[in-house]
């Protein structure tokens, strides 16, 4: 926790190209202020729970904040609702409230899906459950936006 955010980001680029996946876990400031020094992209996950709510607070005003200062950090940013339900209320208002506290930022949605669980359960690749699916579509549209940016 002594290291310097930048760090990262420094060691990242002399490995040369390619695409890394930072995957910090919610609340731990110090490795999500780690990942967002070091990523060009930054994927924020958010469910429809308050406290979600407020982390993706925190680490949207980072990076807005990082932004706006011309410091180090990811250029383009998305919000991504995770295992939406719209038969849930929580659920069906989430889309406004992002748009509401967030605003302009963009939102991809993974929806609530049994094989996208059944696989995470299993630990098996999710194409091994199923070839299509409603998460396998949200899963592309994720890639289709982070390639295409």
């Amino acid at each position: 926790q002594r290291l310097n955010p930048e760090s990262l980001a420094d060691a990242i680029e002399n490995q040369g190209m390619g695409y890394w996946v930072f995957d910090a876990p919610p609340g731990n400031e110090h490795l999500e202020k780690f990942a967002i020094v070091a990523a060009d992209l930054a994927l924020v996950i958010v469910d429809a729970h308050p406290y979600a709510l407020q982390g993706a607070g925190r680490v949207i005003d980072e990076l807005n904040d990082r932004n706006q200062k011309g410091r180090m950090c990811a250029s383009k940013w998305a919000l991504v609702m995770s295992r939406l339900d719209n038969r849930r209320s929580m659920d069906k208002a989430l889309p406004k409230i992002l748009e509401r506290r967030f605003p302009g930022v963009h939102q991809l949605v993974v929806h609530q899906d049994t094989p996208l669980a059944a696989a995470t359960v299993d630990r098996t690749p999710l194409m091994n459950h199923t070839k299509t699916s409603r998460g396998i579509s949200d899963l592309e549209n994720i890639f289709e936006w982070v390639t295409h940016v």
